[in-house]
């Protein structure tokens, strides 16, 4: 695994590598959130969400982006956009100790703390 993320650093710092793909435009926001550069991440997540906004898992790394770029108010609403594709993110928010910590701070995402098997249960009452 550690050859596999030297050999993506290296396709990344050489001058001539210009994302071209969703796949791409996620390993090198993945890779600038590695590396503590979380605006560039977000720049570079944001371009795969152009290319494929359906896609859950690619939205919620957009939240996760922009939660580690400082933009609470971003992260949050695009966690609701991933929810809404998927609801499993739900419980990947909850589990996210980042996330965790901001929902417990604002009560205006107590929502995204409630377990969806309980949501369910309470639903079915």
């Amino acid at each position: 695994m550690n050859s596999f993320i030297t050999v993506c650093k290296d396709k990344l710092e050489t001058d001539d590598f210009t994302p071209s793909s969703v796949d791409e435009f996620i390993l090198a926001g993945v890779i600038a959130l590695n590396n503590q550069e979380s605006e560039k991440a977000v720049e570079l997540i944001n371009k795969a969400v152009e290319m494929d906004g359906k896609n859950d898992a690619v939205v919620y790394l957009q939240a996760c982006a922009q939660l580690e770029n400082g933009d609470k108010e971003a992260a949050f609403e695009t966690i609701k956009k991933a929810i809404d594709l998927n609801e499993t993110n739900k419980i990947y928010a909850r589990n996210n100790p980042a996330f965790a910590e901001e929902i417990k701070e604002n009560e205006d995402y107590a929502d995204l703390l409630v377990d969806p098997i309980e949501e369910a249960d309470m639903l079915d009452d």
